[in-house]
């Protein structure tokens, strides 16, 4: 089950990265800018890459102009285009906006057009297309790997924990990574704004998370293995006790100190020795010093555990 979970969450991160690296922005040489009567256009495409052709007269005199697609500013020397809103890949760049000339240009197109046609009344362009797409590209992989990397790590330190008791901290846990892993795969994919604040803060809050967590299990498990050791101890103790039939020694062992620890190893096994010792000896005496050791121990027990 553990490396079901680490192959299917491998898959979605791959399926991801996939996607990523087939969305793949295309070079500016793809797109076509088009104009009518205008050297500096011409001059523009040859400079950035973009492909250009000069429509004739019938081409220009047939141009669909829509004004209402295009967010824009009003410049000292007319209209600069900011944004295209339409979903048309022939992208039609009107004359004049509110019968002022459209002079500017300045979008930043993330979605590649076909073609974009600029009139003649442009005399400047600030940028066609978005220029971090190709750098938001590269950023996108890199985060997709760094969230893999972490869900897998998480993943992998979970299935080295053996025989743990406490099974309902391992099952929050991979869940846990597995959210992770969904949600920032989907957050990176599709390029919401601030993403890196986005990551880096998701990250954290998973991480504490998961740490707390895993602590928190690793030292349950810590105390299971002690309270284990000392039920081995007592249960052991108690054995050996039967055969003497001294009733204030087997409620001592009985009740014993819970928690055992390194510490006392030392000496629970001089009780388990003296025990067996007397099995055939029962004196009072010899049973007072086992009662006094054991004293010893669970007073060891309180001392360890205040510091």
């Amino acid at each position: 089950m553990k490396k079901l979970l680490s192959l299917i969450m491998t898959l979605i991160s791959i399926c991801f990265i996939t996607l990523t690296v087939f969305n793949k922005p295309v070079e500016n040489n793809s797109i076509m800018l088009n104009s009518y009567n205008n050297e500096y256009v011409e001059n523009y495409a040859k400079d950035n890459n973009y492909n250009y052709i000069e429509l004739s007269d019938s081409e220009y005199n047939n141009l669909m102009r829509q004004t209402s697609n295009f967010e824009y500013n009003v410049v000292a020397n007319g209209i600069e285009i900011t944004e295209y809103k339409g979903i048309e890949k022939d992208i039609i760049i009107p004359e004049t906006i509110d019968n002022k000339e459209v002079t500017t240009i300045s979008l930043k197109l993330k979605e590649i057009p076909k073609s974009i046609y600029i009139p003649s009344t442009v005399n400047k362009i600030n940028s066609v297309m978005d220029s971090n797409l190709h750098n938001n590209y590269y950023k996108t992989i890199i985060l997709e790997v760094i969230v893999l990397i972490i869900s897998l790590v998480s993943v992998l330190l979970l299935n080295r924990k053996k025989n743990q008791s406490k099974q309902i901290y391992l099952i929050s846990l991979y869940f846990l990574s597995f959210i992770y892993l969904i949600l920032m795969s989907l957050l990176v994919y599709f390029e919401l704004k601030n993403i890196e604040i986005l990551f880096i803060i998701i990250t954290i809050i998973y991480l504490i998370i998961f740490i707390s967590i895993y602590s928190v299990s690793t030292r349950l498990k810590t105390y299971d293995q002690e309270v284990d050791n000392i039920k081995s101890f007592i249960d052991e103790a108690l054995t050996y006790a039967k055969k003497i039939n001294n009733y204030e020694l087997n409620e001592k062992i009985k009740y014993s100190d819970p928690v055992s620890n390194e510490r006392t190893k030392e000496l629970e096994l001089e009780i388990l020795k003296k025990i067996k010792n007397i099995s055939t000896e029962n004196n009072k005496n010899n049973i007072s010093d086992i009662i006094d050791l054991i004293d010893n121990r669970n007073e060891l027990c309180k001392k360890t555990k205040n510091k």
